[in-house]
Parts: C-alpha cells; sequence; structure tokens
C-alpha cells in the first residue's frame, strides 16, 4: 500500500508544478528515494509533512535538498532516521528551506546540527 502511494505521489509531483503543501504523514512509507528525484525537479513546493512513517534512509532526500529552491518545511518527526551526515551538508547548501523537524528518530549524531544556523531545526 505504501509503495503504491508514494509512486502515485511521485507521479503527482513530476505532473503537476501548483502543488504546494503535501501531507503524506502516517502512511508507513519506507522508501522516498523516488519522490526525492521529484523534489529536485518541483519548483512550488513549499511545505512537506514525511512525519509518522518508517523512513530510514535519507540520502537522496539530502541530494534533493541541494537543489530544490521552493521547500520552506520539511517534517520528518517520528521515522527511524540515525544518519544525517548527508542531510547537514545539504542544509548547508540550501539557502530556503527555513523549518526541519526531526523531533523522535534515532539519530546518532545530533550535535553535527549545530552548524546549521539558518534553520530552525526541531530535534
Amino acid at each position: 500500500m505504501s509503495n503504491n502511494l508514494i509512486n502515485a505521489y511521485t507521479q503527482l509531483l513530476f505532473n503537476n508544478d501548483k502543488i504546494e503543501e503535501l501531507d503524506l504523514s502516517k502512511f508507513g512509507i519506507k522508501n522516498i528515494d523516488k519522490f526525492s528525484v521529484a523534489l529536485c525537479q518541483h519548483k512550488s513546493l513549499k511545505i512537506l509533512n514525511l512525519s509518522r512513517n518508517e523512513i530510514e534512509n535519507i540520502d537522496k532526500l539530502s541530494e534533493a535538498l541541494k537543489v530544490n529552491k521552493s521547500l520552506i518545511s520539511l517534517d520528518l518527526s517520528f521515522n527511524k532516521i540515525k544518519n544525517i551526515d548527508k542531510l547537514v551538508e545539504a542544509l548547508l547548501m540550501n539557502k530556503t528551506l527555513k523549518v526541519l523537524n526531526l523531533d523522535y528518530n534515532n539519530i546518532i549524531n545530533l550535535n553535527k546540527l549545530q552548524q546549521i544556523k539558518h534553520i530552525k531545526i526541531i530535534y
């Protein structure tokens, strides 16, 4: 179910450049790699809620954040994220994101977030 759902929303992002807010919370999503590719190209999405899923790997999402220029709020709370090395690297490059929620994850290197001064990070 969650795989079909994320594929549908990925296609929606590819085909609709007017979407500004998307709530994909509580769908049991594990893999967001393909969705992250769509996020690279989308120019109007401002708010993305991926909370309360089963996401562990955010490397592709981090790559998308390096080039995305529209997202201002990203909620990744209540997932299974452990490693944020690539995320921190992306956040240092991203100048549009204003709020990032990483609360209730299993992050092992939280101290790396101290490098990020221009984003309100909840953890």
